[in-house]
């Protein structure tokens, strides 16, 4: 029987660094101080081969280089406990990162954020293919990463800065014999500038935010044998494009984020979603700073995800384990998934994936009619429908009545061919 091989991770997001962050009058240098400690005589203890360091975003408070050098030296002493370096964090970006200053001050930059927030929520299909223009475009080539500079700067030495060439980014460690494990990185932020907090009529959001933009082609190829373990910043509530999400569940098994400030662990037959928490909060009547140790091995086909969620106790200065999201007498969270290598899971995954595949292909083509027969004149549209004598549709009629039958009549592709001569 192979030998069982254990991975640990040290899970941490919204740190929120300052740029006078460990100053004579930081009241948070205790936190980090206790976090440290917390390390040092208890992860160190309990758990087996710490091989990296997690960070689910806002390192920074405002996407400035200052802050970004204090945050990265305390990430160098989180890893000095565990023997390992720099090159063993493996970051995202959020929405504290961004220096909003840049769009603030860029026409261009804030016009072409605003286009590829409207085509996310009108043509989400063909949002990829927008920014691919816009990656290509030799006049603002790298442009939707200005913002990200001192971020990008900051988390070079880590791999995990973003670039045209790799818009996400992947570390892959040996799970066992069978299977990988891709650490796998996202970014929330392309949009993410200093409308977040404002409706679409410039008024102040209270209690909200806008949903942030997220392409498809961020999210992972379905790859046999390979166990994704994703980073984002924001969940996928906060996503724009409600239908990622299936895409999400289907590819990636270990889901982190971070942004909500909420430690919380979902679970269903096909991933495991974690939340971090925040390692350092806005200070009030919620503030309780949390953070994750990860535990994940293979046994056979059964994948184990052990999660110790800790929480800060005030009074003590010290953290704990937050024994409310623990299984019960337990300092730990234990999850197991099945990663079944029969023929007919193969089959049913694969079928999943093209029967996604189909959908998507039917969206578009469906958006393409809309669009296609919205914009002719009443008399041509007349005309058009003369000519399909198996639909019964005046155009007075809801436009969902047409749809419908052309899908009834299979006869989608017959429609939108006769509208593009």
């Amino acid at each position: 029987m192979e030998e069982k091989r254990v991975l640990s991770f040290i899970h941490i997001s919204d740190i929120h660094f300052r740029k006078e962050s460990g100053d004579p009058y930081d009241i948070d240098n205790e936190l980090r101080k206790a976090m440290l400690t917390d390390l040092e005589y208890k992860a160190k203890k309990e758990l087996v081969n710490v091989c990296g360091v997690l960070v689910c975003g806002d390192l920074a408070f405002s996407g400035q280089e200052s802050e970004f050098s204090v945050a990265k030296n305390f990430l160098n002493d989180v890893t000095k406990i565990f023997g390992i370096s720099l090159k063993d964090v493996f970051c995202v970006a959020g929405n504290h990162d961004v220096d909003q200053s840049i769009a603030r001050n860029s026409r261009i930059l804030e016009c072409i954020q605003d286009d590829l927030v409207l085509i996310d929520k009108n043509e989400p299909d063909y949002l990829d293919a927008e920014i691919r223009k816009i990656q290509n475009d030799q006049f603002i080539k790298g442009v939707l990463y200005e913002p990200l500079s001192a971020y990008n700067k900051c988390v070079k030495e880590m791999a995990s800065d973003y670039s045209i060439e790799e818009p996400t980014w992947q570390s892959l460690m040996m799970l066992s014999e069978k299977y990988t494990l891709a650490i796998y990185g996202m970014n929330s932020v392309l949009v993410s500038n200093h409308k977040d907090h404002l409706d679409k009529d410039g008024n102040k959001l209270i209690d909200a935010e806008r949903k942030m933009v997220i392409n498809r082609k961020q999210i992972p190829d379905y790859c046999e044998n390979v166990i994704y373990l994703s980073l984002c910043h924001h969940p996928p509530e906060c996503w724009n494009n409600d239908n990622l999400e299936a895409f999400m569940d289907s590819r990636v098994r270990i889901q982190l984020y971070g942004h909500k400030h909420i430690q919380h662990i979902e679970v269903n037959d096909k991933r495991v979603r974690i939340g971090s928490g925040a390692l350092h909060p806005e200070r009030g009547w919620e503030w309780n700073p949390r953070y994750n140790w990860l535990e994940i091995w293979i046994e056979e086909d059964t994948l184990f995800v052990k999660i110790y969620p800790r929480v800060f106790e005030d009074t003590n200065g010290i953290f704990i384990s937050d024994v409310k999201s623990c299984d019960m007498d337990k300092e730990y969270r234990l999850i197991e998934m099945q990663l079944s290598d029969n023929a007919n899971e193969k089959a049913k995954r694969k079928s999943e994936i093209l029967e996604q595949r189909e959908v998507r292909s039917t969206d578009i083509i469906t958006k393409e009619i809309i669009y296609r027969f919205s914009i002719l004149s009443d008399s041509d549209k007349k005309r058009l429908l003369r000519s399909f004598q198996k639909i019964d549709y005046t155009i007075e009629q809801d436009l969902y009545i047409l749809l419908q039958q052309l899908r009834n009549n299979n006869l989608e592709m017959d429609f939108l061919n006769a509208m593009k001569k």
